[in-house]
């Protein structure tokens, strides 16, 4: 897409950082460079890597920081996102469909996209407010900071906020920006610019950007997927039908989910006895289980 911003995944970014530079130290000076919205916050992160392992600093500085450290995103994007789990999601939500013949395919993505796309638009039309669900939810738990903040007014469209935990930060309520840098790059004021705003006497959602409001969202779902007959009254072609590729059976049972790579979050509502100590039910020693047991069967074995 023309003038679209471009933007690594810091996550998988990190998957090949740590084939060469592993551990938790290393990792989490990375990650603080890229989440640093500041360049002076981005340089002091930087510089804390370069004292924990010169080659890993210099493989990063490699990288063009626009395409992996928020400081140096865009701000006309209004994105701060690092990672890229909404490909993950779509991924995950179109599971069904993605094993299935590319037409076949298609035709289920297309009535899950016709669906979606009407009820999103049907939600919203019923909403109330002026920002959307998820947005106003944000702004709820920033007003809860607010009271950690002191805001002081120049007296005209300035404040000074001191964040009671350290800090001081200049939110200009024209320009719509703030020192911490996070308003500017995701349009949403942060606990120091809603400190301000609220001083000024005004609501939160007057300063949202246009991109989190309802008319917005409304006009991104207008466009609507139509609805298609059965493909035996499609029209037909004067070419031959195209042929499906050579399909070779391979051994095993077919997965529909990725591969996780290593260090991958896992579930957590799912045991892992990774690491645990295993003990046999049949002859009541540890270290093997009753599947290799070599011990003749016990009459008081565990039965499964």
């Amino acid at each position: 897409m023309p003038n679209a911003e471009h933007k690594f995944c810091v996550r998988h970014l990190h998957a090949n950082f740590k084939k060469d530079f592993p551990g938790k130290v290393l990792k989490d000076a990375m990650w603080s460079a890229a989440r640093a919205a500041t360049k002076t916050s981005f340089d002091f992160h930087m510089d804390e890597l370069k004292k924990l392992d010169v080659k890993a600093y210099e493989w990063l500085v490699k990288l063009d920081v626009r395409t992996w450290s928020r400081h140096a995103f865009n701000p006309r994007s209004k994105s701060d996102t690092l990672v890229n789990n909404i490909a993950e999601s779509f991924n995950a939500w179109i599971l069904e469909a993605r094993d299935k013949p590319v037409l076949t395919m298609m035709e289920i993505i297309r009535v899950m996209l016709m669906q979606r796309l009407q009820t999103k638009r049907d939600h919203m039309r019923r909403y109330e407010g002026r920002v959307c669900p998820r947005i106003h939810k944000k702004l709820e738990r920033i007003k809860s900071e607010v009271g950690h903040c002191i805001s002081r007014w120049n007296g005209e469209s300035k404040y000074e906020v001191d964040y009671i935990y350290g800090g001081r930060y200049v939110v200009d309520l024209n320009e719509r920006t703030c020192d911490c840098g996070r308003w500017g790059l995701s349009g949403i004021p942060c606990f120091h610019a809603a400190a301000a705003i609220i001083e000024h006497g005004e609501q939160l959602e007057t300063y949202v950007d246009i991109a989190y409001t309802k008319e917005t969202f409304l006009s991104c779902y207008q466009w609507m997927v139509s609805p298609l007959p059965s493909h035996e009254q499609w029209p037909k072609t004067p070419y031959d039908p195209i042929k499906p590729p050579k399909f070779t059976k391979k051994v095993g049972k077919r997965k529909k989910v990725r591969k996780r790579e290593a260090g991958d979050p896992v579930n957590a509502f799912r045991v892992n006895k990774k690491g645990t100590a295993i003990k046999c039910g049949n002859c009541f020693q540890w270290g093997h289980n009753q599947g290799t047991c070599k011990a003749p069967d016990s009459p008081n074995k565990k039965a499964y």
